[in-house]
């Protein structure tokens, strides 16, 4: 039987859910021409949901063209030693990846294109 969500699970659910959206609508505005005043309003935004949430650390990546166009790491990835996050840290993915296709099948779904109670075959 699935078990429910620890409460720390279901806020980091909730931060990475924040976080990747913060960097889905900030990285690539930062890779312009303008690219600090982005990149320090990022930083800025991942630091206070980092607080917010209670989320030790959390690293974020950006590819384009089947490239990184930008890679940081944010916080710490080990609490009990402190050492940060940096582009290189790998974290476990656990239930994260869940997000993913319902992000992009719910839209379908809203739109008439994808019937939500429709049998797989």
């Amino acid at each position: 039987m699935p078990t429910r969500p620890t409460p720390v699970a279901a806020r980091m659910t909730l931060a990475t859910r924040s976080l990747a959206l913060a960097a889905l609508l900030l990285v690539p505005a930062a890779l312009t021409a303008q690219a600090a005043p982005n990149l320090a309003r990022l930083d800025s935004l991942v630091a206070a949901e980092l607080a917010r949430t209670m989320t030790p650390g959390v690293q974020i990546a950006v590819a384009r063209d089947g490239k990184v166009v930008f890679s940081k790491g944010y916080g710490v990835a080990d609490i009990e030693t402190s050492r940060p996050v940096t582009p290189q840290t790998l974290f476990r993915v656990g239930s994260v990846t869940k997000m993913v296709p319902g992000a992009v099948l719910a839209p379908l779904a809203a739109g008439g294109e994808l019937a939500r109670l429709a049998p797989l075959s």
